[in-house]
């Protein structure tokens, strides 16, 4: 028999742990003269349990109606009636389930389960989803009979995609301010806004992407009426009082219309999906959210 020096053995069980481990790749015949070193199978490699904690996209989130911005005396039917908004918006988050409470005086509970991005799904619930189409007379007109003071200039987008209209004014070429849009546009009342919608209102891709609509009867006349009236002047859309785009009116429009510039495609199928559900009657304060274990 041949004997075989200590460090050969060292040797040789040192590689049959590497095969044991497979950082050595060697046939089946390369081990088999080497008796019992190599015939334990490799210890099975151990389980690693999942880390605890709450399962990605279940939580429970607390909202405040703030309801000291309704026009009119706030009930328990009023935050029905937001409820019933906020409920009709989950449904368009592809949730795997979502459940909304309502908590007197105003408070709204939603707790979700199996929502891929809920962040961005917080951010659809609290948006108002307020559409309102002014005259903006500032803009002056086609036939030159009212000077523009203010004109649209298009500038770049929040988050770098694309650009967005802003209202600028021509004197001072600085944006419109908050507090002057608040003066001279939205103290007026709309031509037609969400209560003039039917939930029909899709996203498509055209030339750019764009949100298709459709008016109910009052709505319909309400707009016949005015751009019959008004050719060649311009009406600014907003949505939550940002302005989406100022159209010349052309000729008289009835019950159908588009929406574009200022939009991609994914923040007009949102606000697609918001205008189809309705506008939150008064806006949404988060006041905490936790996540939900699994």
């Amino acid at each position: 028999m041949v004997g075989i020096e200590y460090g050969e053995v060292t040797k040789v069980r040192r590689i049959c742990g590497l095969l044991r481990f497979g950082l050595v790749l060697l046939t089946g015949s390369a081990c088999a003269g080497f008796g019992t070193a190599c015939s334990h199978p490799p210890p099975a490699p151990e389980k690693v349990a999942p880390p605890a904690g709450p399962a990605p996209g279940s939580f429970v989130s607390t909202f405040r109606a703030q309801k000291e911005a309704y026009h009119g005396k706030w009930t328990a039917t009023t935050l029905e009636q937001e409820r019933k908004v906020l409920e009709n918006r989950t449904r368009l988050l592809n949730a795997r389930a979502m459940k909304v409470t309502a908590q007197k005086p105003d408070r709204l509970v939603v707790e979700a389960h199996g929502v891929a991005n809920p962040e961005q799904a917080l951010q659809k619930l609290q948006t108002t989803a307020s559409l309102q189409f002014i005259w903006l007379q500032q803009l002056g007109n086609e036939n030159g009979t009212r000077r523009a003071v203010w004109r649209v200039v298009a500038t770049p987008a929040a988050g770098g995609k694309g650009t967005e209209p802003q209202l600028t004014d021509m004197t001072t070429g600085s944006p419109v301010s908050a507090d002057e849009l608040e003066r001279n546009v939205f103290s007026q009342p709309p031509i037609i806004s969400n209560k003039d919608l039917l939930p029909k209102c899709r996203a498509r891709m055209l030339s750019g992407p764009v949100i298709e609509f459709e008016l109910n009867k009052e709505g319909a006349d309400s707009f016949k009426a005015f751009t019959r009236h008004h050719i060649g002047e311009r009406v600014g859309i907003f949505l939550d009082k940002k302005l989406l785009t100022a159209l010349t009116v052309n000729g008289v429009i009835k019950g159908k219309g588009m929406i574009e510039g200022g939009l991609t495609l994914e923040t007009a199928q949102t606000a697609a999906d918001q205008l189809n559900a309705g506008p939150l009657p008064v806006p949404l304060t988060l006041i905490e959210t936790q996540p939900l274990a699994p």
